[in-house]
């Protein structure tokens, strides 16, 4: 989780319990989420699938951009285009 300007990012696997495998989100096997918030009223703004669940700690913000780090090795670079 953190906090960039006006925005609330979160990041993890998705909160679904599968009947077949209830601890495919827990280990992974479910993908996961990027969530952004409104820090000021709770509205989410946007929701994004990720290829793999976030590195414990491993969401930053710095220069009008996100940086991600995922359990699969992959590290994304989210901000304006320029």
């Amino acid at each position: 989780m953190v906090l960039a300007g006006s925005q609330l990012f979160v990041a993890g696997p998705p909160d679904v319990v599968d009947a077949v495998d209830p601890m495919a989100s827990f280990e992974g096997r479910k993908g996961a989420l990027l969530r952004s918030y409104s820090a000021t009223d709770g509205t989410m703004l946007a929701e994004h699938k990720l290829q793999a669940p976030p590195v414990f700690d491993g969401l930053i913000a710095a220069n009008g951009q996100l940086f991600l780090s995922l359990e699969n090795g992959t590290i994304l670079c989210i901000g304006p285009s320029q």
